[in-house]
């Protein structure tokens, strides 16, 4: 085993020296503090060195600081600050050093910046700041931290690296890491309510190496394709540090943790989702034929135009979602036989077929669509009603980008497109639902949807690489025949003009070369 370092040799805290820059977390807080707090006191929690320090000042701000450095206190007091000595680790220690430097004044901030990464239990020294500042009546805190889910981050360790560095995003001395979901956790859990963000957005870090490697690279088809997957979840690929100003509660808070709380597993059934232009009647149809179903795995939500499509996803408590247009006739093991499968593919897109003419209105109903989905006729036509496909919730709510707030735009036939490249389709068998007539929409909706596809690389379902060749290998097939085809053509054409000549100088020599002409044409 190799030697432990010697304690000297560990840094006992990071200390940096940085200039100020506006575009950092240091400037874009200040930009925050100045919009959005009257001018007061700022206390910051190990300032550091303090570069921001003479910019708020500048701006009507009076600025103290709490430092576990004894240097960095010192250069503070060299100019003219208020700064005290305490690690933010020991929250008695730290109280103490917050009144001591605030005195009897009123706090307008609070701040810690670049901060509770370093600490060993950042919640409960939240937990003992947010007491002080009640007792206080300091409302607001502002806090800046690495978003250890940006893409140079996240790409890497899809190929096996965590590279810790001496600074940036894997600063070796960082000993927690944080997410946007985990910051927002960490923050309401000592009653931190976020009022505003100002994020510092980064493409490029200091992970960016090694500058080559297919994976990390936009100019590659890895690189471009695991990018474009890891933006389907959140839209901080590329936030290099998370900057927020939050009001405190004052309720209190509820018990401080550093833990993700796990969601209940969700309810193997579906949630059927009427969509905004169901009229009345089809709404109460959709219900009764939900309720005539063979199957207690269903529930019917009416969506307005005025609903957040978030929002409803992330209400929804079953394991999958089917959007209703309103108009369909349903067999009574519709949501059965969904689900039959859902066990042996969880994830994958389910996917019923027509109902049998036989049971069904046909004058009012389409039995004719596709019994088996074809991916590549999909990205030529809208081949699948709505109704007949089960949609993965946790897809919805965690990586599809056409699944917006808008409920009144969303578009079954784009999301179809889009999870058939992440979830993959499953068929469960004829005999689920007919649509109403007319349900196959413009060319120009299939147009949009496989233009979202080709601007980006994609993942195609096993055996579509087999169907591609195929296709390809027929296609040079009708490429070839056509070629000889149209030399055949030219081939008569000659003859033609040859025979009209003939024509016009004996009519025994052109019919025998009419007749040998016919027969030619006969055999093709």
């Amino acid at each position: 085993m190799a030697d432990l370092p010697a304690p000297d040799d560990v840094p006992a805290r990071p200390v940096y020296n940085v200039p100020f820059a506006w575009d950092s977390s240091h400037g874009h807080m200040v930009e925050l503090l100045v919009e959005h707090v009257e001018p007061g006191l700022v206390v910051d929690i190990g300032c550091g060195y303090a570069p921001h320090a003479e910019r708020l000042q500048q701006r009507g701000f009076d600025y103290v600081g709490v430092d576990a450095d004894p240097d960095s206190v010192a250069n503070l007091r060299e100019r003219d600050f208020g700064a005290e000595l305490a690690d933010a680790n020991d929250s008695s220690a730290l109280v103490a050093a917050l009144d001591a430097v605030s005195g009897d004044r009123e706090v307008a901030a609070v701040l810690a910046l670049d901060v509770l990464e370093h600490l060993v239990s950042p919640h409960l020294t939240l937990d003992a700041v947010t007491d002080w500042m009640r007792s206080k009546g300091v409302a607001t805190f502002g806090v800046s931290l690495p978003n250890v889910t940006h893409d140079g981050v996240v790409l890497k360790l899809m190929t096996g690296r965590f590279d810790m560095t001496p600074s940036g995003l894997l600063d070796h001395t960082h000993l927690r890491f944080f997410t946007d979901a985990s910051v927002t956790a960490m923050m309401t859990s000592v009653g931190l309510v976020e009022s505003q963000r100002h994020d510092v957005i980064s493409p490029k870090t200091d992970q960016d190496w090694p500058e080559v490697h297919p994976a990390l690279s936009d100019g590659a088809l890895l690189g471009t394709f695991l990018r474009r997957a890891r933006a389907m979840s959140d839209q901080h690929g590329e936030t290099f540090q998370f900057v927020r100003l939050y009001q405190l509660d004052a309720q209190g808070a509820s018990e401080p943790t550093l833990l993700s709380a796990r969601p209940p597993a969700p309810r193997h059934a579906i949630t059927v989702l009427a969509a905004p232009g169901c009229s009345d009647g089809e709404f109460e149809a959709l219900d009764a034929a939900m309720a005539a179903q063979q199957s207690d795995a269903v529930e019917v939500v009416r969506l307005t135009a005025d609903d957040d499509g978030r929002r409803i996803i992330d209400d929804i408590a079953t394991s999958y979602v089917v959007i209703a247009q309103g108009g369909e006739a349903f067999g009574e093991h519709w949501a059965a036989q969904l689900l039959s499968v859902a066990d042996r593919y969880p994830a994958a897109v389910l996917r019923t077929g027509p109902l049998a003419p036989d049971l069904v209105d046909v004058a009012a109903h389409d039995v004719e669509w596709s019994h088996a989905f074809a991916l590549f006729e999909h990205y030529l036509a809208e081949g699948t009603p709505g109704a007949a496909l089960a949609f993965p919730t946790a897809f919805l709510r965690e990586l599809s980008s056409v699944w917006t707030n808008d409920v009144a735009t969303i578009d079954t036939h784009a999301l179809l497109i889009e999870a058939s490249g992440v979830c993959g389709v499953v068929d469960t068998g004829t005999g689920g639902v007919a649509p109403a007539l007319g349900w196959r929409r413009p060319p120009e909706v299939v147009e949009t949807a496989l233009a979202r596809l080709a601007a980006a690389p994609v993942l195609m379902p096993f055996g579509a690489a087999a169907e591609v060749a195929t296709t390809l290998d027929r296609l040079r097939a009708a490429e070839q025949r056509l070629a000889e085809l149209d030399a055949e053509n030219d081939a008569l054409r000659s003859d033609v003009a040859w025979l009209n000549g003939e024509l016009a100088r004996g009519p025994v020599r052109a019919t025998r070369k009419a007749l040998s002409l016919a027969d030619r044409v006969r055999k093709r």
